[in-house]
């Protein structure tokens, strides 16, 4: 997808991110000064952008975007060692950006920091691949997006976007439809998770222009279908019905079978009640743009979510009291969509960064700090978008291919795409 990023538009997924200093975030106000800052840019007046773009950067910290179209103004300017600097914080993200191919830094192209500086974000592209395939599906069309493990009987439960089902694949590799596609009324199916000891599938499911079948009166209705694993049958489904739009997009079960769910269009954490039939709004905050994965820790107290453009928010479920988390100035923890706790630790599909990639962040004891970090895998040359996953033992199953981009349209040609593909990678 083309954005906009920075003055120029380049060819990159993502990039927001914030730092330790999560107490200034403040979105609206950044993207004030930035709009002023664009403002002097287009007037040639780059050393009142830089000062906006500084102001903006205070109030959403280590920011790519942000810090980017600094460093773009800095040269412009003439200062080359503070654009050359800047450049370089971004790098260390390891992430990449072509500033190599951007007129605005021709007057640093020459200089040997510069050049290091994009060596660096180009060997943040070489692939880590240490993840093996678990199983694909035999249907390409399915624009998958989420994937679920059944304990008792070892199957897996894969959602699709686009042909509105959720496919089952055994322990003996038989691969079958679970819910047929638009059966009960469903729409697109994003996350799954399977409640083994009731014997239970919830899934997520809403409309998208991606959704098959559906008309304009549709969009923006989302809600929980929830299925019995023992014949298939719906038990129930929850539709959020008020005037706002909503598209809700994963759910974390807790210790104890409670049941979170996070809407990216409303940005609200819904509850589902304790009898099963309603979702309830649970939390919601101005600091949330585009909620994302979710995931509960282990004793069930804390309950963590990535928002897409804020950062990883916890949630103490007994107070209500919400933190967004600290972690090294060195980590992007923006454009994550599957969240997950493993071992006192944060599991992280980032799909809005590239390379597209997973991590681990190890948190402290009180978990309202990630002490340090790892790449577990980045730039797998099977990845086309990863999305969602679940954790089974040691062992991490993800989607490595949902192939968003190639459902710009609802019609795709059936060769130009692939087969589904659900990776395993032991986490040690």
């Amino acid at each position: 997808m083309q954005r906009q990023f920075g003055f120029i538009v380049v060819f990159i997924s993502i990039i927001f991110c914030i730092n330790s200093s999560a107490q200034q975030l403040d979105v609206d106000k950044s993207f004030e000064h930035f709009r002023r800052a664009v403002n002097f840019y287009n007037q040639k007046d780059f050393v009142k952008a830089s000062g906006e773009l500084k102001l903006a950067n205070q109030y959403r910290p280590n920011y790519p975007r942000f810090m980017y179209s600094l460093a773009s103004t800095l040269a412009l300017s003439g200062k080359q060692d503070e654009s050359i600097e800047m450049l370089k914080r971004i790098a260390d993200f390891k992430i990449f950006l072509e500033a190599d191919k951007d007129s605005d830094f021709v007057s640093i192209f020459d200089n040997p920091a510069f050049k290091n500086v994009i060596k660096q974000f180009y060997s943040n592209l070489e692939p880590m691949a240490k993840s093996k395939v678990a199983f694909t599906i035999n249907q390409n069309d399915l624009l998958t997006e989420g994937v679920a493990f059944d304990l008792v009987d070892k199957s897996f439960y894969v959602s699709s976007v686009h042909k509105r089902k959720i496919v089952k694949y055994d322990a003996k590799g038989k691969q079958t439809d679970f819910v047929r596609e638009a059966q009960d009324g469903i729409w697109s199916v994003f996350g799954l998770k399977v409640d083994s000891k009731n014997r239970l599938l919830y899934a997520c499911s809403g409309t998208l222009k991606q959704t098959s079948g559906i008309d304009s009166t549709e969009f923006g209705k989302s809600g929980l279908f929830i299925y019995d694993l023992t014949n298939g049958k719906l038990i129930n489904k929850i539709i959020l019905t008020d005037e706002k739009q909503h598209l809700l997009g994963d759910l974390a079960i807790g210790p104890n079978g409670e049941v979170f769910t996070t809407d990216s269009d409303a940005n609200i954490i819904y509850k589902l009640s304790s009898d099963g039939k309603n979702l309830e709004g649970f939390y919601s905050s101005k600091d949330f743009r585009s909620l994302q994965g979710i995931a509960f820790a282990n004793d069930g107290r804390n309950l963590f979510v990535a928002d897409y453009s804020t950062g990883i928010h916890k949630i103490n479920l007994e107070s209500k009291e919400k933190t967004i988390l600290e972690y090294p100035k060195n980590l992007c923890v923006l454009g994550i969509d599957g969240l997950y706790f493993h071992n006192n630790s944060l599991i992280g599909i980032q799909n809005g960064i590239r390379p597209y990639r997973v991590i681990k962040m190890n948190l402290n004891a009180a978990q309202d700090k990630i002490e340090s970090w790892e790449v577990l895998e980045s730039n797998n040359p099977l990845y086309n978008e990863p999305t969602l996953g679940v954790i089974t033992g040691d062992y991490f199953y993800y989607i490595a291919n949902s192939q968003w981009e190639s459902f710009g349209n609802i019609y795709v040609p059936d060769a130009e795409l692939q087969k589904p593909t659900i990776l395993k990678l032991r986490l040690e």
